[in-house]
C-alpha cells in the first residue's frame, strides 16, 4: 500500500463514532523519526477528552493516562470496551460535567438505544 492510500485510510471514521467529533493528527515523513520529534504539544483547552480503543496496549494506556492526569484540569480518559456477549462497543470511564456542551454530548450519546440481551 502506498503512503497516500495509507494516510487516507487513517482519515476514514466508522459511522458508529461520528459523534466523537475527533481530530486526527497524521505526521507523514519519508524517513524514520525519533519518538521525541513526533511529540506534538497542545494547549489543555484544545482537548475535551481522550477515548482509548479497546485493544490499546497496557503500556500505551498507562502512558496516556499518566499524561492526562498531569494537566489541570485533568483530561478525562475513557476506554472503549467490547461487550463480550452482545458485540457492541461501550465506553468505560468518568468525565465530570462542567458545562452545557459536555452535558449535551453525553446526553445525546447515552440516549441512543443500546442493544440488550432481550433484543438479541
Amino acid at each position: 500500500m502506498d503512503e497516500l492510500m495509507m494516510a487516507a485510510a487513517f482519515c476514514v471514521k466508522s459511522i458508529d463514532r461520528r459523534d466523537e467529533h475527533e481530530w486526527r493528527l497524521l505526521l507523514v515523513a519519508d524517513t524514520e523519526q525519533s519518538t521525541e520529534s513526533r511529540i506534538v504539544k497542545f494547549e489543555r483547552e484544545a482537548i475535551a477528552r481522550v477515548i482509548l480503543g479497546p485493544r490499546i496496549s497496557d503500556a500505551n494506556e498507562r502512558a496516556i493516562r499518566d499524561a492526562a492526569a498531569g494537566h489541570s484540569p485533568e483530561v478525562p480518559v475513557l476506554k472503549r470496551r467490547i461487550h463480550p456477549e452482545l458485540a457492541y462497543e461501550d465506553l468505560v470511564g468518568f468525565e465530570q460535567i462542567h458545562d452545557f456542551e459536555q452535558f449535551r454530548y453525553w446526553f445525546d450519546r447515552l440516549s441512543a438505544a443500546r442493544p440488550t440481551g432481550r433484543d438479541a
